[in-house]
């Protein structure tokens, strides 16, 4: 069986989508649609992000994804062709030793694609005698042959045209027009070889793949984001997607609020102490033997003012599984309210 790696582009700087790549939805960064259905789909021998940010490779790292090197600024512009960091990425790797047959481009901008969609691609790839690489495409919406080339007060078709005396594409009707195939950002596929021996990332020979649904969908712009917002919604419903901010309130229940996905930055966040980022939607009773507290207490007085008093203290504990806990005490009484990661 061939080996593979998947390389997922994540360089800082867009300014079309500005933090594109780490930008919040639903609670969880865009990079991470991509990193987790990579390693869930059990293609690849590594899931790799290649980045020019320290905080972007946190994240990465965070989600599974290896980072073992940042990309030099010099391939990290909006106008550095994938080629270079794909290049130095596999030769700065296979010098540590580091070789697969085949490698993967896997945007971070296309969240619909999943496991099942890689699993595909990949098994399409692998059974295809003679190719160099195989790229995802979907039936082109906008038809070239209905394209005009302005010429100062004219213009012209942008393809040549069938033979005199028959119908011209522009007058076709689109259902009577030859099918033509636009490529998406949901996915590429080739042999390493390819790299080296055509310096190039698809070589001469190149499969289609033909995406399903919303599996060729990419976020390139504001636009974009907010069609993804609204299909989103329309499947899950509008309460179901959002974002989520801190708001100045010490009780842990009332110190978030819900905002529009990606309205709010998550470098904004400081944490007011030792607290899980998530927590129990209700609390759960503890007794004293299944805990042993590590630090605390954080006490927390406040809430008289709104009929919501709280009077309670916090503490780090292990609990008797081995997790980390946020637990309190209050009123002679032990919760658990929230677990860290």
């Amino acid at each position: 069986m061939p080996t593979a790696v998947a390389l997922i582009p994540a360089r800082q700087g867009s300014k079309r989508v500005p933090g594109k790549n780490i930008r919040l939805l639903n609670g969880h960064p865009m990079l991470a649609y991509t990193i987790v259905p990579a390693i869930e789909s059990a293609v690849f021998d590594a899931v790799i992000v290649s980045t020019d940010s320290e905080e972007t490779a946190a994240i990465a790292r965070h989600y599974g994804a290896e980072v073992p090197l940042l990309r030099p600024a010099a391939f990290a512009t909006d106008t550095s062709p994938d080629i270079e960091w794909v290049d130095y990425t596999l030769r700065a790797l296979g010098q540590c030793g580091r070789r697969w047959d085949a490698f993967s481009l896997l945007r971070p901008t296309s969240p619909f694609r999943t496991a099942d969609t890689i699993r595909r691609a990949w098994q399409l790839f692998a059974s295809e005698p003679g190719v160099d690489s195989l790229r995802a495409v979907e039936l082109c919406a906008q038809h070239p042959g209905k394209m005009w080339v302005l010429e100062g007060r004219r213009m012209r078709p942008l393809l040549d045209q069938p033979e005199p005396r028959t119908q011209p594409w522009h007058s076709t009707p689109y259902q009577s027009l030859p099918r033509v195939y636009v490529q998406n950002a949901s996915l590429e596929i080739a042999w390493t070889r390819v790299v080296t021996e055509h310096g190039t990332r698809e070589g001469r020979v190149v499969a289609p793949f033909l995406t399903q649904g919303l599996e060729g969908f990419n976020v390139d712009d504001e636009e974009d984001w907010a069609r993804l917002v609204e299909r989103l919604r329309m499947r899950l419903g509008p309460e179901a997607v959002c974002g989520l901010a801190t708001q100045p309130d010490h009780r842990p229940e009332h110190a978030w609020r819900r905002v529009e996905p990606g309205e709010w930055d998550p470098r904004e966040f400081r944490q007011p102490g030792a607290r899980p980022l998530w927590l129990l939607e209700q609390r759960c009773h503890l007794g004293e033997a299944e805990f042993t507290l590590l630090s605390g207490p954080e006490r927390i007085e406040c809430g008289w003012w709104d009929g919501d008093e709280a009077k309670r203290d916090y503490f780090v504990a292990r609990l008797a599984h081995g997790a980390a806990g946020w637990i309190c005490r209050e009123g002679g009484e032990w919760t658990l309210h929230g677990l860290f990661a």
